[in-house]
């Protein structure tokens, strides 16, 4: 619910938002069900996500996902929100992205399913839309200490995660990561830790080698064991933005009432479901 609040902050009558490993439309319950895309490989979910009154609903391959005709002019989604599969690729199957490093050209090759679907997903977005993605976290931080399953003695991120991280800050607004707790979700009926990258727009490649994510931050990237920390976490990026074109006080107070309203909603919802 809070994924999709993120997502949807810009929200007018003509965005459009996609979930190309829809599921059961979990992901999807706070984004408005007739201007969203959802797509499901498994026949079974793929026929209740068609009793939901989805703008289109497929049962495709999500690494081969094409845009539906339905979709509104400009043919790119407002929204992206996506939890794709853990799994690693056969080599065939590995998606290769090429880019600059400085002035140097190098190579990002991707081997784990879920990198590869929430990099293709992306490829859908407007470049002023907004993206939640999960993805799956490394079990190690479950056995010994979190903070070096993710990051090295020099504070560095480190392997294919890494990478992956560096993809995409150096063409997207990565404007946070959120490592949460498997246990946090545990009533669901799994404990895998998984990493969620909110994302605000696209911006042009950044071919500088330090990029900002890297370096560990002891105050930005503590693993989430509570969804009281979740919602501080996540909630200032989901604060109503004030229009600067409409300088009404009574129009400027109405947004206000409802965005402390809506805090107050959310803060409940979180507080019920510690």
């Amino acid at each position: 619910f809070m994924a999709g609040e993120f997502v949807k902050v810009n929200d007018n009558y003509n965005s459009a938002y996609l979930e190309p490993t829809a599921g059961n439309g979990m992901l999807t319950i706070a984004l408005p069900a007739d201007r969203t895309c959802v797509n499901e490989l498994d026949v079974i979910r793929y026929n209740n996500l068609t009793t939901q009154g989805f703008l289109h609903v497929s049962n495709q391959d999500a690494t081969k996902y094409s845009v539906p005709n339905k979709m509104p002019a400009g043919g790119l989604f407002h929204g992206v929100i996506t939890n794709p599969p853990f799994a690693d690729l056969k080599r065939s199957e590995y998606l290769i992205r090429r880019g600059k490093k400085g002035d140097k050209e190098i190579e990002y090759t991707f081997t784990k399913l879920d990198y590869k679907l929430a990099i293709m997903a992306l490829d859908q977005m407007a470049n002023n839309g907004r993206a939640a993605i999960i993805v799956g976290g490394k079990l190690g931080s479950k056995v010994y200490d979190f903070k070096n399953a993710y990051w090295n003695k020099n504070d560095m991120l480190f392997g294919e995660y890494a990478s992956f991280v560096a993809y995409l800050n150096r063409q997207y607004n990565l404007v946070d990561i959120l490592y949460i707790s498997g246990d946090l979700y545990a009533k669901q009926g799994t404990t895998f830790p998984i990493i969620m990258l909110l994302i605000d727009g696209r911006k042009q490649w950044d071919s500088r080698i330090d990029c900002v994510w890297h370096k560990y931050d002891p105050d930005k990237d503590a693993e989430i064991e509570s969804f009281t920390d979740y919602f501080n976490r996540i909630y200032p990026h989901i604060e109503v933005k004030t229009e600067t074109v409409n300088n009404d006080d009574k129009a400027r107070k109405l947004r206000l009432a409802k965005a402390k309203a809506k805090a107050l909603l959310l803060y409940a919802y979180a507080q019920k479901n510690k």
